[in-house]
């Protein structure tokens, strides 16, 4: 019912994806910046975030909700999901 789906995007994909979506809900577009992000899995594996964003996203099947969240604690969009008919935009 519940799915969490997690991507370490460039700065510069993360506003190519996002800098047209304010009319649709998204916002702080312009507040999310690259780096400083602790991350364990990144110091383990030696590598470098400081030019990604961490972004997750949340979807829960019953209830249509959808929310992204940037750089863990930035919500850049809460609301319905953006896929027909309730299907998850993954497998």
């Amino acid at each position: 019912m519940d799915c969490i789906y997690q991507e370490d995007i460039s700065i510069e994909q993360f506003k190519l994806r996002y800098k047209n979506k304010t009319d649709k809900g998204f916002k702080y577009i312009d507040n999310v910046s690259a780096g400083n992000i602790e991350d364990i899995n990144s110091t383990l594996t030696n590598i470098s975030t400081d030019r990604n964003v961490k972004i997750w996203h949340y979807f829960n099947k019953l209830s249509g909700k959808y929310c992204i969240i940037a750089n863990k604690g930035r919500t850049i969009y809460n609301g319905r999901m953006t896929t027909k008919h309730g299907q998850l935009p993954f497998v």
